[in-house]
């Protein structure tokens, strides 16, 4: 023994120093494991499936979340609620264009593809029909004249703007 280890005894709880791990060496060389992080898709759809028990016609029913959440976008809707019909209607639509991704899953791995394949091709004709119609009417503005839209250069629609303030000023000296 060295002068400075005099006063360490080895003995329960004390092991020899030659067998104590040296300092900036890890017990644990690897660490933990990372936790696996979730997606935010994965975390909400987790919590939409989730069932609960809700009181319908006086009798306790089990529902997911996501049923819940329509159910009470409906009737808000029914009562005269134009946002959450609207809310409604942009999911309805949403759903349409989407594959049912909880349906893929559980099929057998030929359905799904043969259903990935179906959707993907439905959704390459809507594709191309928009662009074998490029004539539509363009977007017009929201607020504002209605001759003016995306496709104008700045000068068009200021000249646009300028004809439609005139008209107006016409209308109101009428």
């Amino acid at each position: 023994m060295t002068g400075s280890d005099d006063w360490y005894r080895v003995g329960y709880g004390c092991p020899p120093r030659r067998s104590q791990w040296q300092r900036g060496q890890s017990p644990n060389p690897s660490g933990r494991p990372p936790k696996r992080k979730r997606k935010l898709h994965q975390f909400i759809e987790s919590l939409l499936t989730e069932h609960v028990t809700v009181v319908e016609d006086g009798r306790p029913r089990r529902r997911t979340v996501f049923e819940v959440i329509v159910l009470r976008l409906w009737i808000e809707g029914v009562n005269g609620t134009a946002k959450a019909v609207r809310v409604l209607l942009n999911y309805q639509r949403f759903a349409k264009t989407k594959p049912p991704l909880r349906k893929i899953k559980r099929m057998p791995a030929k359905e799904a593809a043969e259903a990935y394949a179906r959707h993907l091709e439905e959704s390459r004709l809507r594709y191309e029909q928009r662009l074998a119609n490029p004539q539509r009417t363009p977007r017009k503005q929201k607020y504002g004249p209605e001759e003016i839209h995306p496709g104008m250069s700045v000068k068009e629609a200021s000249a646009a703007y300028a004809r439609k303030l005139q008209r107006m000023r016409d209308e109101a000296d009428e």
